[in-house]
Formats: structure tokens, sequence, C-alpha cells
């Protein structure tokens, strides 16, 4: 990918920037709500998710492979990350351990913040579960348009999913922790966003290890298992799924939650599945979000 800079004054940039109502505008045209509407009231809660995508063309099989899912012809499992205990996958490549354009692991200040996070954390897990967590607390959640650098995020300390997950990668990778961005949609709210995260490896026994998905923006460890990857590598991939705006069609075929899960239901059965569509008042000062985070009303 090639990058050419043009000087500007302020106000001419200015000028250029796409308006904040514009770029929530985006976000919400870009939601695929399943056909028909099922609704999922604790994704977190999702053991196993399958569904139906149409057009899939131009995804990279391997892609769809691995880290708790599998596709084949437009259909795609999921599983949660936590019942895959004791299973192993290929050790990462060097490219998910080194530094890349973007993704600065080996810039002083991303190592520095990396060892405050991960302090006294000795395991593999635990540190990059502890990444998650600084990775989300630090930074203010705002919708920016345009390729994120590390270090540049690390400064600002602002962004929505893709400067979480390359600020996470190059944090991860700076402490000895495969890592890699991944692309693809997450459910939210009756809905499946266009969205980005962090996949790290985690060695357990004898070297072996697996790939687990995990979202600083949301704040999860392990990912739950509404995560659906469509692309790996670096933030450039998203433009693999651009095809799928505007156009993409989703259908859930089967899903299943953990025998703990509690259902919340307001006045509904719990055959009707429909969205709810509530006008509850929310406080929310974050302003325009992620493409996983559609606007409140």
């Amino acid at each position: 990918m090639g990058f050419m800079t043009v000087r500007e004054s302020a106000g001419r940039a200015q000028a250029l920037a796409v308006p904040g109502q514009v770029q929530v505008d985006l976000v919400e045209a870009a939601a695929i709500v399943p056909t028909p509407a099922r609704r999922i009231d604790q994704p977190t809660a999702v053991e196993r998710l399958r569904l139906r995508l149409e057009r899939t063309e131009g995804l990279s099989p391997p892609d769809l492979q691995g880290a708790g899912q599998t596709a084949e012809n437009g259909v795609f499992e999921i599983r949660d990350s936590r019942s895959l205990e004791g299973t192993f996958e290929d050790p990462p490549e060097k490219r998910e351990r080194d530094p890349e354009p973007l993704i600065e692991s080996d810039a002083p200040e991303i190592l520095a913040e990396a060892s405050t996070a991960a302090a006294d954390a000795a395991e593999p897990k635990l540190r990059a579960e502890r990444l998650v967590r600084h990775v989300h607390a630090i930074l203010d959640k705002k919708l920016v348009m345009g390729l994120p650098s590390a270090v540049e995020v690390l400064r600002t300390r602002v962004g929505d999913c893709k400067q979480h997950t390359a600020l996470y990668v190059a944090m991860a990778r700076s402490l000895g922790l495969p890592s890699r961005v991944v692309v693809g949609l997450v459910y939210q709210g009756g809905a499946f966003y266009f969205h980005a995260w962090p996949e790290v490896y985690i060695t357990a026994d004898a070297g072996r290890g697996r790939w687990i998905p995990v979202d600083p923006t949301l704040n999860q460890f392990p990912a739950d298992a509404t995560h659906v990857r469509l692309a790996r590598g670096g933030l450039d991939k998203q433009a693999a799924i651009l095809g799928l705006i505007g156009h993409a069609k989703l259908e859930i075929l089967d899903l299943q939650e953990r025998a703990e899960a509690n259902p919340v239901l307001v006045g509904r059965t719990a055959t009707d599945t429909r969205p709810l569509d509530l006008d509850l008042p929310r406080h929310d000062a974050s302003g325009p979000r992620c493409w996983s985070q559609p606007r409140r009303r």
C-alpha cells in the first residue's frame, strides 16, 4: 500500500475532513441485520454460533479458519474460545512477532507502556489479558478515520476499534506475545457491524499453544463467539471486506448459549426473538463510535 503526503493549511485540512454525523451515518448504513431478525440477548454467553453469510467471494479461505472458527461455502461456525482449552494450533509466523509499519512494537514508548500494563504477570495468558484491560482503559472511545499508527494512538489515547487493535498488537509483540490484526463482524444491539480486533498466541504445554481472539475495544478476554473473522493481517485488509458493505446478507442458523446464561426478557416470551426497540435514556458522552458501536438514540 502506498501513501502520499500533501501539505495543506489547517482550514483546508478541516474542510476535507468527514463530519462526525456523516461518519455515524456510514456506520449505521453498514449494519447487517440477520434475516429473519434474531435477537442475541447476551453475546458473551454464546457458546457456539452458526450463520450463513452471502457474498464471501474475494475472501481468503485460510483467513476464515482457526482460532475457534471454521467456514465452508459461506457457512461459518464460531465457538467460544474457552471451550477449546487443550487444543493446539500451528506456531505463529515471524511476521506475527516482529514490528511492521503502523505496528511499531520496537518503539521504546510501546515497550514501556506494555511493561507497565503487564507488571507482575508472569504467565502469557495473564499478560495478554492485562493488555486487553489496559488498552481498553486508556483510550477514549471515538470514531477516527484513517489507518492508525500504534505510537500515535499511544500519544493521543483516542480511537475506535482500529486504534485499539493496532495498539494492542504492538504492545503484545513488544512483550514477546505473537499477535495479529483481524477484521470482520461483531454482533451489537440487533445487528452485525464491521469491526477489528486482535488475535494473540498463547503458549501452553511444551511450547505448544493456540490463537485466542481478544477485544480491547469491548474489554473482552477472550472475545465472544459473535466475532466473525473475515480477514487477517494489517489493517489494510479492511479493503478486502468493503464489497460486503450494503450488500451482505446474513442468516443465523444455530445459536447455543452456556447453560448458566440468563436471557433478559422484557414483556415477551422466550420464543419471540424480534429485536427490542426501547427508547431508554442513556448517558453517553463519547460521541461517534467504532463500527461495532452503533449510535444510541
